[in-house]
C-alpha cells in the first residue's frame, strides 16, 4: 500500500485507510444490516431531525484513538499551539516524526489571528500537508464568541483542503481543555460542523478521519451516533442528545434565535381604532388657512417633550443595575451549585500536592492562605475539579478578612495558571471572596509575571489591583505575616537566601517564639536564618 507521498507505509510504521473501518461499517458489526430500515421511514417526527441517517457521509467518516502523525493521508489539521506546546504528546509526536523543520515553520506564523489558516509541507510526516489553524481560548463571558471561533476553525480548514483537491483528511480535535474550553462543548461543535462541512462538500472527500487521544475519547465516542446515525432507529434515539437551544446555518454555525433581526412590513402596522389619525393633505390645508394644529395632549406630556432631566442618564443607570442584580444573582446560584458538587467529590489528590495551606494571621489578625505555585502543574490536573476543590477550602474562611500569599519561586510554565482560567476563577467566585481579600502577596515573582499581573488587575479585576503586593524576600514578608504564623517552604528560604543575601545580614524581622512563649534571639546571619527555617535555634 502506498502513502500520498508515493512512500511505502509498511516501512514507516504508518496507519492506511484501509486499516480503519468506516463508522458505517461499526453499526453492521454491532447491529447487523437490517437495522436501517427497521423504522418507518415516512413518521412524522422524522421531521424533527436534523441529523438524518446518511449512509454515504457513514462509510467517509472514521473515529480512530491514535498517534496522528502515523496516519497516511493527504493533510492533516493541527492546532497551532498545542503543536508548540512542549508537554503536549501531540507536539512531541510531531518532533519525532515530522523532524525539526515542521516544528520552526510553525513558530514563524505565531501571530496569526484566532482561526486563520496556514499550509505548511509534511516533511517527514506520510501526508503532504499539515494544515494548522489558530485555535480560540475559551472565556465564559464571551461563550458565543469561542464557539464561533471554534467552528471557523474546523469550516476554514476543511474549506482549503477542498479547494486544494486534498481528498484524504485526518482532524486533531482543536479545543483544547488547557485553554479552558468545555469538553463537551468543544465536542459538539466539532462533530457539528465537520457533519454539515461533509454534507455541504461531501463530493470533495473520500474519507475523513477524526483522530482522538485518551481525553477526548470518551466524548467523543459518546456523541457520535448523534450526529453521524448509523440507523434511522440511532437517528431517533439519539435525538435527545442534540442541544435544544442550538440553531444552525448549512455549515453548522450557531446564531442565537433570541438576537435574530425581525423586520415588519410596513403595512402590516395599523392605527388603533379609536386613533384620529391626520393625513398630510388635512395638515397642509390647515397651515394654508392659518387654523391651528391640535396637538394631542399625551406627546406634550411626554418626558421627552418636556425636556426635564437626563431621561436617558436614568434610563442607562437603571438598565446596567438591573444587569448588574441579574448577573449577581446568576453568579450566585451558580456558586452555591458548585459548592454542593464539591461537598461529595474526593480531593485527596490535591491535598497530597501540599499547595494549598491554611497558615495563621497576619499583623492584622486576619488569616492566611498560602498557595504554592512549584506544586501544581496545571498542564495535569483536572481545572474543573480544581475549582471545587478551591470552592471547598475557601469558602469557610472568606465570611472573614483573610490573606493570600502565593510563592511564585521556582515556577515553570505549566506552573502558572493562564489568564483565562484566572478570570473564570474571578467570575465563580462570590462577592466575599472579592470585598473581604486583604491582600495578596506574591513572592519571587519575575518581571514578565509583574507585567502580566499588572495588565490583568488593571483590565480585568480593576477593583483588586490595590491589593495585590509584589513581595521581593521573605524577611519582607514577615513584616506582614509573621514567621510563626506561617510555613514558608525550604526551597523558598533557600531561593531567597541567595538571591538576597543583604535581607538577611541586618532584618529587622521578628523572630519566632518557641514553645513556653519566650522569643528566640534574633536571626541576623544566614546561618542563623538556616536554623530558625530548621527548628534548631
Amino acid at each position: 500500500m502506498m502513502d500520498p507521498l508515493g512512500a511505502i507505509c509498511g516501512t514507516r510504521d504508518c496507519v492506511v485507510i484501509d486499516d480503519l473501518v468506516s463508522w458505517q461499517k461499526t453499526c453492521e458489526s454491532l447491529h447487523g444490516v437490517d437495522d436501517a430500515t427497521s423504522v418507518d421511514t415516512e413518521n412524522t417526527d422524522n421531521l424533527k431531525l436534523e441529523y438524518h441517517f446518511r449512509e454515504d457521509i457513514n462509510s467517509k467518516i472514521f473515529l480512530w484513538n491514535g498517534d496522528i502523525t502515523k496516519v497516511a493521508v493527504q493533510a492533516l489539521i493541527l492546532p497551532v499551539y498545542e503543536v508548540l506546546s512542549k508537554s503536549s504528546p501531540l507536539s512531541q509526536n510531531l518532533q519525532y516524526s515530522a523532524g525539526p523543520r515542521l516544528i520552526a515553520d510553525v513558530r514563524k506564523i505565531i501571530g496569526l489571528r484566532t482561526s486563520e489558516v496556514r499550509v505548511l509541507p509534511g516533511y517527514n510526516l506520510p501526508t503532504r500537508y499539515a494544515i494548522h489553524t489558530v485555535e480560540p481560548r475559551y472565556n465564559p463571558k464571551f461563550y458565543s464568541a469561542a464557539d464561533t471561533a471554534l467552528h471557523i476553525c474546523y469550516r476554514t480548514a476543511l474549506q482549503v483542503c477542498a479547494e486544494r483537491g486534498l481528498r484524504t483528511v485526518a482532524i486533531s480535535p482543536l479545543h483544547i481543555t488547557r485553554k479552558g474550553f468545555p469538553l463537551v462543548t468543544g465536542s459538539h461543535i466539532a462533530l457539528r460542523t465537520i457533519r454539515k462541512c461533509i454534507e455541504m462538500l461531501g463530493t470533495k472527500f473520500d474519507a475523513v478521519i477524526i483522530v482522538t487521544d485518551p481525553t477526548v475519547v470518551d466524548s467523543y465516542s459518546k456523541l457520535f451516533p448523534t450526529y453521524f446515525p448509523r440507523s434511522v432507529n440511532e437517528a431517533h434515539a439519539e435525538l435527545k442528545n442534540v442541544p435544544n437551544n442550538v440553531f444552525c446555518n448549512e455549515w453548522g454555525e450557531l446564531f442565537q434565535e433570541e438576537r435574530a433581526i425581525r423586520i415588519a412590513d410596513i403595512s402590516e402596522i395599523q392605527p388603533e381604532e379609536n386613533q384620529n389619525v391626520m393625513h398630510d393633505s388635512e395638515v397642509d390645508d390647515n397651515i394654508k388657512n392659518n387654523s391651528e394644529i391640535v396637538i394631542d395632549e399625551r406627546v406634550t406630556q411626554h418626558s421627552f417633550a418636556q425636556m426635564s432631566g437626563d431621561h436617558d442618564g436614568k434610563r442607562r443607570f437603571m438598565m446596567l443595575y438591573s444587569m448588574q442584580r441579574q448577573t449577581l444573582q446568576s453568579q450566585e446560584r451558580i456558586y452555591q451549585r458548585l459548592l454542593r458538587i464539591s461537598r461529595n467529590e474526593n480531593f485527596s489528590k490535591f491535598s497530597l500536592l501540599g499547595a494549598i495551606k491554611i497558615s495563621g494571621r497576619d499583623v492584622n489578625g486576619n488569616v492566611v492562605i498560602s498557595i504554592i505555585g512549584k506544586h501544581l502543574n496545571f498542564y495535569e490536573i483536572d481545572l474543573e475539579k480544581f475549582l471545587l476543590y478551591l470552592i471547598l477550602t475557601f469558602d469557610p474562611i472568606v465570611n472573614n478578612p483573610y490573606t493570600v500569599v502565593y510563592f511564585h519561586t521556582q515556577t515553570l510554565e505549566f506552573n502558572r495558571p493562564t489568564s483565562e482560567y484566572l478570570k473564570k476563577l474571578y467570575n465563580t467566585f462570590d462577592y466575599r471572596y472579592k470585598s473581604n481579600l486583604s491582600r495578596l502577596c506574591m513572592v519571587h515573582t519575575n518581571t514578565m509575571m509583574k507585567i502580566t499581573t499588572w495588565i490583568f488587575a488593571s483590565f480585568s479585576v480593576s477593583d483588586l489591583k490595590s491589593r495585590i503586593m509584589n513581595i521581593r524576600s521573605v524577611p519582607e514578608l514577615y513584616k506582614i505575616v509573621p514567621p510563626n504564623q506561617i510555613d514558608v517552604p525550604p526551597f523558598v528560604l533557600t531561593y531567597d537566601m541567595k538571591t538576597n543575601p543583604q535581607a538577611y545580614s541586618s532584618s529587622p524581622t521578628r523572630s519566632p517564639t518557641n514553645s513556653l512563649g519566650q522569643r528566640n534571639a534574633k536571626p541576623t546571619r544566614v546561618s542563623d536564618f538556616n536554623q530558625v527555617a530548621h527548628g534548631t535555634l
